[in-house]
């Protein structure tokens, strides 16, 4: 997949999750401009982005989507319901786009069909279903393109070297100027708002300056939270990206459009000294002969004569912009006769095709910001250094040069670029794709290129002084680095192998003292051991916390899902979430949505009621999702203020189901009433819906959970609520085990199930009806043999029994064994082929003499 696109998936995926956010937030507080703000701004930046690629109809969705939400930034709308219901189906379906292009690269087939009805919808709430709408919000702007239009009087305080480069940057490109003023609010740093860090995002700047205040008050008086300046600015960037980049701060910001000849004004106002008007006949001269050269040495030869006065900074205007062919004649004109009259220079009327003054007719075709992005893509292929970057530069250039010629209606050119692009591509040679695009364009780069930089002006002045945001030599490297989860699992399963050959190393010290009688190299490896085991220790902790998720990469997930079901059931449902930084191992996080999905149906359709008024409660429900650490462990808690679990039903219905008999029913305590609803096939619905009812939920919940190596808890107060707690651990990368031998065979239990460790006499073993017991600290314990239950051949019974307990459903149980073992870090590989559906395994581990350590699966064992 083209990287580009790659990355734009990445990014349009954490988009939609924080335009959801947003607009779920925005559902709860629709006063919040804050919330509406970051929404659109997610929306504006996944349509700009899409549409660097051939997605027309997932930009045309965003775009709906985006022209809606400017109607209410504009307030001409009130977010409800129902509008909020048809944006969050519209980001579904740019969604499962989204993972249609991760698969193919491509739009399914059906796009344009299935997009249509949904900008209907969006474009309906507008007041109609066009393909118009209304555009942003934008700063305050007025045009001043004729010759008595006013310009900012600030222009007057821009140092003529600046003055002079940006005449000649406009006459290269032919584009308009901008003339920018920023006033930022007083308290806008209390805001989140960074004003200079705007300003200097600024595209295209030529000039930027500080506008002081009109009296600086003491500094003792002077508040260091306040922002008493402003700032000014020059920029040849096209209005649009301007009017983009303000968008937020339109109120305090003012765009003034303009041509680069109504900066002649600016040019010095000549005195009427009668000298310079006799000399300024010659320079008449050489402007009606077209001798531009000579004009230019002329103004230079006077410069000595009028230096200091009035009159000179007109002849350095002159002398500077004579010699440039793209400045237009009439600019020179007016220059002329300003000194040759004593007047201040006037204004020329717009250039024609005539004084274009340097353009080629092949730039004259094209429209300006066609010709200006041209010459970008030239610039940009010329700049690039590293071989593994051309063929993604190669292609973005001839994609981004085809759609502009499109634009400019010159077809035949664009498919040219398109096919050059490719042949470009496969020989992996810029310049193929270079030299087409000069042919097009008429003429070489390098001039174009050179003159769509500005030069530099005085110190201070000029935006090439101070250094953009956005540009890779002044910013702060970045601390997060994007890594593909294979290379992370590749790391995991290394440090697998290097766990299992570390706990090789006291067997092989063993060795070396029973076989060969060595215990100084015994005593020396077994030193060596403990140095590895302590690396090993640090690079498997160090890998499992780039490993680490927070919890909210699940809890996230949620808010939408409870929005959505509780309208669908007509229960008014608050979300609170806790605890979401939270982290876990990836894998343990990624086992975690379908439990907690089951529970939160469960709490929705079952837990909350729909007469909350008539019990005295809220009519907002609260559903709580919360995580925390507890010691290893993450714990994670659903839990609603609803109804609660009452024991005498669940005992009646666990009767009514089959399930148990009424003597066993009523032999149950609460608790243990209340964990009927994890059996399989128990619900208290009186029907089946599409949210529950199936029996099913809970005991996947409770599945899923033990195969992970966790446990289930449920606390309910009948009209108080229910809580269930899931606990995990946290990681499943690295399980510590302790091994234990039976019938000769080795086997590993996991220590998180294992009590205690004891030795008792055979006689105190007691027979209870058909099973054993034993007492241990005044509590029977329930004994059972582990090589019975595993079906091995029974050893020699000794007087003295070694018993494991152990915790099975939080109920101690006691298991005979051969011996002993010893504790060890090891890694669980499932079991595959033949053997997968062996349930009463966990799965194997190698140990460090070569054997295969079977892991048991206790409940499953003893059940």
């Amino acid at each position: 997949m083209n990287p580009l696109l790659a990355q734009f998936l990445v990014e349009a995926r954490e988009q939609i999750g924080a335009t959801t956010d947003g607009l779920l937030g925005l559902e709860r507080a629709p006063g919040n401009t804050d919330l509406l703000n970051g929404v659109f701004r997610s929306v504006h930046t996944l349509k700009g982005s899409s549409g660097l690629f051939e997605f027309p109809a997932l930009t045309s969705v965003l775009h709906a989507g985006e022209d809606l939400l400017v109607a209410l930034r504009e307030h001409r709308l009130v977010l409800d319901p129902a509008m909020l219901d048809q944006v969050l189906a519209a980001l579904d379906l740019v969604s499962g786009w989204l993972d249609h292009i991760d698969n193919t690269g491509l739009l399914p087939d059906d796009a344009a069909g299935r997009g249509t009805p949904v900008i209907a919808a969006l474009r309906a709430w507008l007041g109609g279903s066009g393909l118009g709408g209304p555009v942003p919000a934008a700063p305050v702007e007025t045009a001043a393109k004729g010759a008595g239009s006013a310009l900012p009087s600030w222009l007057r305080e821009v140092p003529e070297a600046v003055l002079l480069d940006t005449v000649e940057r406009a006459a290269a490109t032919g584009t308009p100027l901008l003339a920018v003023s920023y006033r930022p609010e007083t308290q806008c740093f209390f805001k989140g708002d960074d004003p200079f860090a705007l300003i200097r995002q600024l595209p295209d700047g030529l000039y930027l300056d500080v506008e002081e205040p009109a009296a600086w008050s003491p500094l003792a008086e002077t508040d260091p939270f306040s922002c008493i300046v402003g700032f000014r600015a020059l920029s040849a960037a096209p209005r649009d990206e301007v009017r983009h980049l303000l968008r937020y701060v339109d109120s305090q910001s003012e765009v003034v459009e303009f041509e680069a000849a109504q900066l002649v004004r600016f040019a010095g106002s000549p005195v009427g000294d009668p000298l310079a008007r006799e000399l300024g006949g010659a320079l008449v001269a050489h402007h009606e002969r077209g001798d531009r050269a000579s004009l230019a040495e002329a103004a230079a030869t006077l410069l000595d004569t009028f230096d200091g006065t009035a009159d000179a900074a007109v002849l350095r205007w002159i002398a500077r912009l004579a010699p440039n062919p793209t400045v237009a004649n009439p600019v020179i004109g007016s220059l002329v006769t300003a000194f040759a009259t004593g007047t201040c220079p006037a204004v020329p009327e717009p250039a024609g095709p005539a004084d274009a003054g340097g353009a080629s007719e092949a730039e004259g075709d094209l429209p300006s910001p066609v010709v200006r992005l041209l010459h970008e893509q030239m610039e940009m292929l010329h700049s690039v250094r590293n071989d593994a970057w051309i063929g993604g530069c190669i292609g973005s250039a001839a994609k981004l040069a085809a759609k502009a010629l499109r634009y400019a209606g010159r077809r035949a050119d664009a498919e040219r670029i398109a096919d050059t692009g490719e042949k470009a591509f496969a020989a992996k040679d810029a310049a193929l794709l270079v030299r087409a695009i000069e042919e097009i364009l008429g003429k070489k780069p390098a001039k174009a290129s050179d003159a769509a930089r500005p030069k530099a002006a005085t110190p201070g002045t000029s935006l090439a002084a101070v250094p953009a945001l956005h540009d890779p030599a002044h910013e702060r490297a970045s601390t997060v680095l994007r890594v593909d989860q294979s290379r992370i699992d590749a790391l995991m399963n290394l440090i697998g192998e290097l766990v299992v050959a570390k706990n090789g190393l006291p067997f092989l010290a063993r060795r070396a003292e029973n076989v060969y009688g060595s215990r100084e190299m015994a005593r020396e490896i077994k030193e060596q051991h403990a140095v590895i085991d302590r690396i090993a220790l640090e690079l498997r902790n160090s890998i499992m916390q780039v490993r680490m998720l927070p919890v909210s990469t699940v809890f996230q997930r949620f808010p939408r899902l409870v929005r959505d079901l509780s309208r669908k059931l007509g229960k008014h449902v608050e979300l609170v979430i806790e605890g979401e930084d939270t982290q876990a191992d990836k894998t343990v996080i990624e086992n975690l949505f379908e439990p907690i999905l089951h529970l939160v149906r469960n709490s929705l359709d079952h837990g909350i009621e729909t007469d909350r008024d008539a019990m005295g409660k809220p009519e907002a429900a609260t559903l709580t999702l919360s995580a925390s650490q507890d010691n290893d462990q993450v714990v994670i808690r659903v839990a609603d203020d609803g109804r609660g679990i009452d024991p005498t039903a669940m005992r009646r219905k666990a009767v009514e189901k089959g399930l148990l008999d009424e003597e066993a029913a009523g032999r149950l305590t609460d608790e243990e009433a209340v964990n009927l609803i994890f059996a399989a096939g128990f619900s208290t619905a009186a029907e089946v819906t599409d949210v529950s009812g199936r029996g099913v939920g809970m005991d996947a919940v409770r599945t899923t959970i033990e195969k992970a190596g966790g446990r289930v808890d449920v606390s309910s107060r009948i009209g108080a609520g229910t809580t269930v707690s899931l606990h995990l651990p946290l990681s499943m990368a690295v399980t510590r085990v302790m091994t234990l031998s039976v019938s000769g065979s080795q086997f590993g239990i996991p220590m998180d199930e294992i009590a205690e460790t004891v030795r008792i006499p055979r006689s105190d073993v007691v027979a209870i009806k058909d099973k054993e017991a034993f007492l241990l600290r005044d509590r029977i314990i329930p004994l059972v043999h582990l090589d019975r239950a595993l079906s091995l051949p029974p050893k020699e019974e000794a007087e003295e029994i070694a018993v494991l307990v152990v915790h099975v459903d939080k109920q101690p149980i006691g298991l005979a064994i051969e011996a002993f073992g010893e504790g060890m870090e090891v890694i669980v590989k499932p079991l595959e082929g033949p053997l997968t559906d062996l349930p009463d395994y966990l799965g194997t581990a190698l140990l460090g003499d070569g054997r295969v350590l079977l892991v048991l699966n206790l409940k499953e064992v003893l059940e």
